[in-house]
């Protein structure tokens, strides 16, 4: 249910993203921006169109993150999950903090701890505050069980320089009883 409300608020935001202002393009030369280039040009053509798989795709290819979702949010709605995730790593490689989190509740789900973390991570570094919550709780509860893959995580915080969050989850395996985290 998250992931479907954060998919509907994607489109909803790009609902106001198109009509902010703008004049109203005709559909041929949206067409034609988007041939050339234009990704903006692609998702006004996705939303004209009876086919707007083929639009949100090629303003993804063109390195669109809103295409690359859309996509995404499309193959999930339809029950194709590899394929959505497949869409959702691009959109969060291309720095779409709504489809890293969807990501980290993938990967919550199929009880991936480490990968959770590290998607709920990249979305809260993004501006994504519940991720940031996500992120939290799930380093929480791995430095709770897992002392070593908590520490392997906390060795990655300190190389990328992110000390407090590192010196959080040592405080967090010290007080689960973890006697070598508190020192």
């Amino acid at each position: 249910m998250k992931l479907l409300t954060q998919t509907l608020i994607i489109l909803l935001i790009f609902s106001v993203w198109n009509n902010a202002g703008a004049a109203p393009v005709d559909e041929p030369m949206n067409a034609e921006l988007c041939e050339s280039g234009d990704e903006k040009a692609c998702i006004e053509q996705a939303f004209d169109s009876e086919n707007p798989l083929i639009w949100n795709e090629k303003a993804c290819n063109i390195g669109g993150a809103i295409g690359c979702a859309n996509v995404a949010a499309s193959y999930y709605e339809e029950g194709h999950i590899d394929k959505s995730i497949k869409y959702f790593q691009k959109a969060c490689e291309l720095k779409d903090f709504i489809s890293c989190s969807n990501l980290g509740v993938f990967a919550e789900q199929k009880k991936e701890v480490i990968s959770a973390i590290s998607y709920f991570n990249k979305a809260c570094l993004l501006g994504h505050g519940s991720s940031c919550v996500s992120w939290k709780n799930n380093a929480s509860k791995l430095c709770q069980s897992d002392y070593k893959a908590c520490m392997i995580l906390v060795e990655e915080l300190r190389t990328n320089n992110e000390l407090i969050d590192a010196n959080y989850l040592l405080n967090v395996a010290c007080k689960a009883g973890d006697g070598a985290a508190c020192h």
